[in-house]
């Protein structure tokens, strides 16, 4: 009665284990201690369920590994594809509908790459990590007990042996083995129930276990296509617009080909014959149109080789000048075309040569033609009488206003200042600003030039060269005392003046410096007038202007 009792508790147990897996099949743990041929086989089809869930378990592992792998993969060369759209976003910056375009191509498509990073993170940390861990783990304990069971269950086999040939004669031997095989029976029975409970762990975590990995990755598939959906929903009324102006755009090239389609009217065949230039001759007498031609002419170097190199050359703005083809940078050959003069060059063995000579150089051109020689020739020769025309025009403007000048001073009862009156460079009488303007110095036109930039005194023959300003005799001594370092003086008519610092003075005047030097001067210190005492007033207003002090 009380082994069949233990039995029936026993029993009541394994129903109770196969009740709470459900449809599981578990191995029975009693079973495991009778060690039944019911038990092996029951044991061989779960060591087989085993191999086969490692097997396709390791085969999921490894194709989201290289699921993973080959989608950080795309996922970078999106990255680049992207970066690409936007480096070429660069190339249409004169055209802002494809440049903007292509930027909000490129910040949505950003976009959508961070969203596929995001899957494939949570691809490699909810299904490969979670079922490498997986294998690693639990399957991995059921393999080692495996092996421990199976070297057990050999040595209690070769224990049973050893004791079933033990002989009645060696009974001190014979209890020896029994001692023996007991105790390999209670490892045995240790053991099997150990490795049935891990086969029976297995069998029981491997189904929840996995769901629960493979749909947190399905939510992730979720969260990336509704991700995606609501960013391109928010993007399709900007795809539209887009659309309509590809339309607008696409018109507008087929209109810009059609009207090329008669591009070979533009060869005329007497162009071709007599090398003449395109633009048609312009009247050289009119000093409204400007004297401009663009063309090509072998230009004879000044080295020792005498090298004739092909040079584009351009007539413009009172000048001379030639192009390579290697900088855009424009080189002067005449800086003022009032100072040149031009004949045919006969002597030379070359055909159609002609020569512009300056004080400074001169520079020996060959055109393609002889009607390409003289058509450059008629220009020069235009562009020269129309520069001395208008220089003419503008002395007589600066006469007529100089005139002006003096009846209003003489009308105030002052007469002009005399420190002109016996110029060494002019040789005659220079007490008004139409003597000045016979030097050719077009800054002194400059409106505000007609006084002194500090006391406003009338018809100003200095200038500090510098600070691009004019100044009466008293106020330059001023400058003077401040040194060349604050301010540099001139004479507008005992000192020569460069080209570059006629330039400066041009684009300065005593208007636009005033301006800025005395846009902080404090409102106590007053401007001071010609009559004002040099040594107080009108040195404090200069070193106010000049150094920004504060007094």
């Amino acid at each position: 009665m009380g082994q069949g009792d233990g039995q029936d508790e026993s029993g009541g147990e394994g129903g109770s284990q196969a009740g709470s897996t459900g449809s599981r099949k578990l191995i029975d743990l009693r079973d495991c201690l009778t060690d039944s041929p019911r038990f092996r086989h029951r044991l061989a089809d779960h060591e087989a369920e085993v191999v086969d869930l490692e097997s396709k378990l390791e085969k999921v592992v490894t194709s989201c590994d290289r699921m993973v792998n080959n989608g950080q993969a795309y996922v970078e060369a999106c990255r680049s594809f992207s970066s690409c759209v936007r480096e070429l976003a660069g190339h249409f910056h004169n055209n802002s509908v494809v440049e903007q375009s292509l930027r909000r191509f490129y910040d949505t498509l950003a976009e959508v790459q961070s969203f596929h990073s995001i899957l494939f993170d949570q691809a490699q940390r909810s299904v490969h990590s979670a079922l490498r861990s997986f294998l690693t783990g639990e399957l991995k304990k059921v393999k080692d007990m495996k092996k421990t069971f199976h070297k057990v269950s050999e040595e209690l086999n070769s224990a049973v042996h050893r004791s079933a040939h033990a002989p009645k004669s060696k009974p001190q031997e014979a209890e020896e083995l029994s001692s023996q095989l007991a105790n390999i029976q209670t490892q045995f029975s240790h053991t099997a129930i150990d490795y049935g409970y891990h086969i029976n762990a297995v069998s029981c975590h491997k189904g929840h276990h996995l769901l629960n990995h493979l749909l947190s990755y399905m939510r992730a598939q979720y969260t990336f296509f509704h991700q995606g959906y609501d960013l391109l929903r928010e993007f399709d009324p900007y795809m539209r617009h887009v659309l309509s102006q590809v339309d607008e755009l696409q018109k507008a090239a087929e209109e810009d080909i059609s009207s090329m389609n008669s591009r070979h009217n533009l060869v005329i065949p007497q162009h071709l014959k007599d090398g003449s230039p395109e633009q048609p001759l312009r009247p050289m007498d009119n000093p409204a149109v400007a004297i401009e031609l663009e063309g090509y002419l072998f230009k004879r170097s000044s080295g020792a080789f005498k090298s004739w190199n092909r040079r584009w050359f351009v007539l413009r703005n009172n000048q001379l000048c030639y192009q390579s083809e290697k900088t855009e940078e424009l080189v002067v050959v005449v800086e003022d075309l009032r100072i040149c003069t031009f004949k045919m060059a006969e002597d030379l063995e070359r055909r159609f040569c002609f020569e512009v000579v300056t004080p400074m150089r001169s520079s020996m051109l060959q055109a393609d033609s002889e009607a390409l020689r003289k058509t450059w020739m008629t220009y020069l020769e235009g562009g020269i009488a129309r520069a001395l025309r208008i220089s003419a025009s503008n002395k007589k403007k600066d006469e007529h206003h100089e005139l002006r000048v003096r009846t209003a001073t003489l009308t105030r009862g002052r007469s002009p200042t005399p420190e002109l009156s016996e110029s060494p460079i002019l040789g005659k009488k220079a007490g008004s600003l139409a003597s000045l303007y016979s030097l050719g110095l077009d800054f002194l036109d400059i409106p505000g030039n007609e006084r002194c930039a500090d006391c406003c005194n009338l018809n100003p023959k200095w200038a500090s060269i510098n600070l691009g300003i004019m100044l009466c005799i008293e106020c330059c001594g001023i400058h003077r005392n401040m040194g060349v370092h604050i301010s540099k003086i001139r004479s507008i008519t005992l000192d020569e003046w460069e080209p570059e610092i006629q330039m400066i003075m041009c684009r300065l005047g005593n208007s636009k410096v005033n301006a800025i030097l005395e846009y902080e001067i404090p409102e106590h210190v007053k401007k001071p007038s010609p009559t004002t005492p040099r040594s107080g007033t009108t040195q404090r207003y200069v070193n106010c202007g000049i150094f920004n002090e504060k007094h």
